[in-house]
């Protein structure tokens, strides 16, 4: 299992020059915003060295735990930046549509 996760975490820094950020999709709050304030966002904006605050304004690719419909792992994701929103907090704002990580052919390469 730890051979899994750190093989789609290499994967995840590996595909595309923006850092890869987790968001609950769940936690939507406006059309197009999804809280960051959630251990997940916090913890992997951590591991690249930055803050909610720090990362106001950057743009990111933000994913979520997903399963194909074979069941196996196929993140959802979309690319955005860090906003503040005076009522909701620190938010990722989609900028692209949402796509899975198999979408990415870079993925399908490895």
């Amino acid at each position: 299992m730890q051979l899994l996760l750190n093989t789609l975490l290499n994967v995840r820094s590996t595909m595309s020059d923006l850092k890869e950020i987790y968001c609950d999709l769940n936690a939507r709050m406006t059309e197009n915003g999804y809280s960051l304030e959630r251990r997940g966002s916090v913890n992997d904006l951590e591991r690249v060295g930055l803050t909610l605050e720090l990362a106001l304004g950057m743009k990111f690719r933000f994913y979520m735990d997903d399963l194909d419909k074979h069941g196996k792992p196929d993140d959802i994701m979309f690319e955005g930046i860090v906003i503040h929103d005076s009522e909701f907090g620190y938010l990722a704002k989609q900028q692209s549509e949402v796509f899975w990580r198999s979408d990415i052919s870079d993925f399908e390469n490895i």
